[in-house]
């Protein structure tokens, strides 16, 4: 009963509000009609008073007044609230004109929606990479450590793992990674920082103990980590102070998401043991769910304290840990009221008493180095550049894309206030002002554009998730980051959708309000026959949208065919090698306890139960694929020129005579196993490795490292010599300790090939002999690569159990994920270009359509007059083919300019290629004439007779 009575109580308050707006709308009326009859009446009363007849004094006063119904609508416009009432019945009657025109609103919303959504669905993923939230506690008050120069730094060991975007250029040196010496010396100094922390990545960790062997990827953190993020743990508890110290127990935090793939979500994890490159380690903790990652580069599954590094790291040396070797991030956060400025004037004065405490020079004296303290959602956003660059050029495209949508409507809404210039007039004659007209315009094409958007919402989800599907599975990291309908994606949606409705309802809204009453009053509904100044201009506009729709789809189509042949440019390129039928995979045995000469023994027995594999045709090791983004480069003093004396190594003065070259370790038979042919010279021995072996090491031997070079290496060192048996990289000890480098003796020439991309130019390389450290194994096949990975993983078992096969995959695939950003943007391009293309010859059409039924008379008099089907032909043809020069015309230029920010994106083709913007001009032009052909057609059909009566 009370529910009863609750229901009826509510019901009859919304009964009663209702009524109560109605008796304050008629109140408001007869309110204005009162107040009208007493001015009007005041108005006869001085008229009569003055000498008037009272029919010439009321007739006088009336005139004087301007009209009842201009007046009433005057005082509708100043009286408080109208507008709020003006805009209901806008919407009510924009709402019912949309109703009696369903086709033309179908359309006008799907096309609308495509554009809005595609752009939403862009924008959806630049937001999450841009203004993505980093995943901690206060994120706004986390500082990153940022070193800054004029000029990068050298004779230092540095490593950046892609935490932050890097320069060394010269002129614009920046960076993040830092050294352990300096850390702790910041972290001694009180008063300044409220938390201190440093972080660093452990790349490929072999973990045992739960499962088959298998590869992590691990990170080094300080003991106040977490604390400095203010994470907290879903399970167990998090690294602390405590942890981070070389005699604690060994213990590991693991990724939520980790833990729930791999140990099944189980609270059984907490306190079970597993091994990390054969050390024991304690898992103590699970972190909270929303902690995925700091970086968009960077997503670690395993964390452990800083102070394992020596233990977990194979080849760790204590050099590693010095002030020359900068590999560590350093984040915190400011005590309250210490200033920014004041913390980075203490941060640079510690930053270069510690490069000082070197001895040798880490940069030279013009450099300034110093240290920023910027905020780490600015700065950790690791491959974010790269991830931006083709979301941009897809934001152009779909950008252009939108707005020959907006042309389109706006086409659509210009023929149709050609058919409404009656309804207009009268509104017009019966007192309406112009710019209630125009509002009612507009608030018909918002309607429109607010509902597209609502469409597009849908569209955007189903784009965007899309997108990260493809992403997700052409890249051997899937991207951490996700795209959100947040408030930044509504808001957007929203704000687009509104400047759409405007842009595209202006033009037609200030046509539509602006008609000749008296032609457009005499005017029979549906005529076209009359072709007065109003509509001449009317389709002079549409004309100028359709031409405009033609460019904008020049310059989308033009930047897809600049993607389009980048795309075939990098895979048509010849990289130096056979690309087919290669399997690769990963194998580091100093991760399975394996040490020095244990390492090569088991490379070389691997290499020969691989080679045994049936179906395998040769097989072969290298430090990294070719391909794989892997580099390795190297600075020695140039062959030919008198050797620096110390002093000059020590002023800085050798540097004129320093050349570079890459450094590419290989295994045996690697040139056969490839197809790479020699030039000159001989291939590697078995001796040859162990003389690399023993020049491997602090104490080198004092012969020289067998080498193989490539002929570029010939062309700029050796030119006009024959290299084999030459000897360069010599170089005498210029400081305590250091030994005499051997050099290294050149025993073969190589064709050239690519190394890390295909994108580098070929560099002067020179392979020398793997030893001692991590392989990626490389089999020629005769058969389907992925069907041996089963027999090699069984190989590899039997040999150890410890030992773990990573990173599987084809070269083929391997070069598909060097296109695939350029593959991605090209594909999407394309599509976007096609829409373009399509929606501006749609536009053409409609305009052509609708030029042949208002000129309907016109056609049928000249055929009456003796005109020929070739000579109406040419009549609607020649509007089309000046639509489409002027279009083509503008958009060649506005995409020369364009493109020109594609310029490095771009590989073997230039932005404003005259190939590609011919092409595209052609294709539109040959498109767009076919989209004529129907419009022509039907205009060689009119009936003269029936013309001649058309009215």
């Amino acid at each position: 009963m009370n529910k009863n009575f609750h229901e009826w109580q509510v019901n009859d308050m919304r009964l009663f509000k209702r009524l109560l707006d109605k008796w304050n709308a008629r109140k408001l009326e007869t309110d204005l009609d009162d107040e009208m009859r007493f001015h009007l009446q005041k108005q006869v009363e001085q008229n009569i008073a003055a000498g008037m007849p009272a029919a010439e004094a009321r007739r006088r006063a009336l005139i004087a007044f301007g009209g009842v119904a201009q007046t009433r609508e005057s005082l509708h416009e100043v009286h408080r609230g109208r507008f709020f009432e003006s805009l209901r019945q806008d919407l009510r009657y924009g709402l019912r004109m949309l109703r009696k025109s369903p086709g033309f609103t179908i359309i006008a919303v799907v096309t609308l929606s495509l554009g809005i959504g595609a752009n939403t669905a862009i924008f959806s993923l630049i937001d999450a990479v841009i203004f993505r939230s980093l995943p901690i506690a206060d994120p706004q008050s986390l500082i990153v450590f940022q070193w800054e120069s004029h000029k990068g730094p050298g004779n230092m060991s540095y490593r950046n793992f892609g935490e932050c975007d890097e320069s060394h250029d010269s002129g614009n040196a920046r960076g993040c990674s830092l050294s352990l010496p300096y850390f702790k010396q910041v972290q001694a100094q009180a008063g300044v920082f409220s938390h201190l922390a440093a972080y660093t990545a452990l790349g490929q960790l072999d973990m045992s103990g739960n499962g088959p062997a298998r590869m992590v990827k691990g990170e080094f953190v300080t003991g106040d980590y977490f604390q400095t993020l203010g994470v907290r743990a879903h399970l167990g508890r998090l690294i602390n102070a405590g942890d981070d110290d070389a005699s604690a127990q060994p213990a590991a935090v693991l990724d939520h998401s980790y833990w729930q793939t791999e140990f099944g979500g189980s609270e059984s994890a907490i306190g079970k043991t597993i091994r990390l490159n054969g050390i024991s380690f304690q898992i103590i903790g699970v972190t909270e769910p929303k902690f995925d990652a700091l970086t968009l580069s960077n997503k670690y599954e395993v964390i452990i304290p800083m102070a394992q590094r020596p233990v977990v790291i194979p080849n760790w040396k204590p050099r590693d840990d010095e002030a020359d070797h900068w590999w560590l991030v350093m984040i915190g956060r400011l005590k309250s009221g210490v200033a920014v400025s004041q913390a980075e004037g203490g941060a640079s004065l510690l930053f270069r008493n510690s490069i000082e405490s070197v001895g040798k020079p880490l940069f030279k004296p013009d450099s300034d180095p110093r240290i920023r303290l910027a905020k780490a959602s600015r700065v950790l956003g690791g491959s974010q550049k790269r991830t931006l660059e083709p979301l941009y050029v897809l934001m152009l495209c779909v950008g252009a894309v939108l707005l020959i949508a907006c042309a389109n409507v706006a086409g659509l809404l210009l023929a149709r206030s050609v058919v409404r210039q009656r309804e207009i007039a009268v509104r017009l004659a019966l007192g309406a002002k112009r710019s209630r007209i125009l509002l009612q315009f507009l608030t018909e094409s918002v309607m429109l554009s607010f509902a597209g958007g609502a469409l597009g919402m849908l569209v955007a989800v189903w784009g965007s998730r899309a997108l990260m599907t493809m992403v997700s599975a052409g890249s051997p990291n899937p991207p951490i980051f996700s795209p959100q309908l947040d408030w930044r994606v509504l808001g957007f949606t929203a704000g687009v959708s509104l400047l759409t409705g405007i842009l595209f309802g202006l033009a037609p809204a200030l046509r539509g309000s602006d008609v000749n009453l008296t032609s457009s009053l005499k005017a029979s509904t549906g005529s076209g026959t009359t072709v007065s100044e109003g509509r001449q201009r009317r389709f002079s506009a549409g004309g100028m949208l359709v031409a405009v729709q033609m460019a904008l789809a020049i310059v989308v189509l033009v930047t897809a065919g600049l993607l389009v042949r980048t795309l075939n440019n990098l895979k048509s390129l010849n990289p130096g090698f056979d690309t087919q039928n290669v399997l690769l995979f990963g194998v580091d045995p100093r991760l399975a306890g394996y040490k020095g000469p244990q390492i090569d023994n088991l490379f070389f027995e691997l290499q020969e139960k691989f080679s045994a594999i049936p179906g395998v045709t040769s097989a072969t090791y290298s430090w990294y694929p070719f391909l794989s983004g892997g580099l390795w480069n190297t600075s020695f003093h140039k062959p030919g020129t008198p050797p620096p004396t110390k002093q000059e190594a020590e002023s800085g003065a050798a540097e004129k005579n320093q050349v570079d070259s890459d450094v590419y370790p290989i295994g045996p038979r690697f040139f056969a196993t490839w197809g790479i042919p020699f030039q000159a010279g001989r291939d590697f021995t078995a001796a040859d490795y162990v003389v690399a072996a023993s020049n491997d090491g602090d104490k080198p031997s004092s012969n020289p490292t067998p080498v193989i070079v490539n002929q570029e290496f010939v062309r700029r060192y050796f030119p006009g010599k024959n290299p084999v048996g030459q000897i360069f990289g010599e170089q005498e000890p210029t400081g305590i300790g250091d030994a005499k480098a051997p050099g290294n003796l050149i025993v073969g020439v190589v064709a050239n090939s690519k190394y890390n991309s295909l994108r580098r130019e070929i560099t002067p390389c020179f392979y020398q002999p793997n030893v001692g450290g991590e392989a990626f194994f490389e089999l020629r096949t005769g058969t389907a690569p992925l069907s041996l990975v089963p027999t090699v993983k069984s190989i590899v078992d039997q040999q150890s159990h410890d030992l773990a096969v990573f990173r599987i995959s084809t070269e083929s695939e391997a070069i598909d994920r060097q296109v695939f950003t350029e593959k991605m943007t090209a594909r999407l391009s394309s599509l976007f270009g096609l829409l373009a293309l399509l929606l501006a010859c749609l536009g053409l059409y409609g305009l052509l359509s609708y030029e042949v039924t208002r000129r309907t008379r016109e056609i049928g008099i000249r055929m009456a007059v003796g005109a020929q089907s070739h000579n109406v032909v040419g009549l609607v043809l020649t509007k089309a083919m000046a639509l489409i020069v002027g279009g083509a015309v503008a958009g060649i230029a506005v995409a020369v300019g364009v493109t020109r920010f594609l310029a490095s994106f771009l590989y073997g083709v230039k932005a404003g290629d005259p190939i590609t913007l011919l092409a595209v001009a052609g294709l539109l032009a040959a498109v767009a004439l076919a989209a004529c052909y129907l419009p022509a057609r039907r205009a060689t059909r009119v009936d003269p007779l029936v013309a001649l009566r058309y009215e």
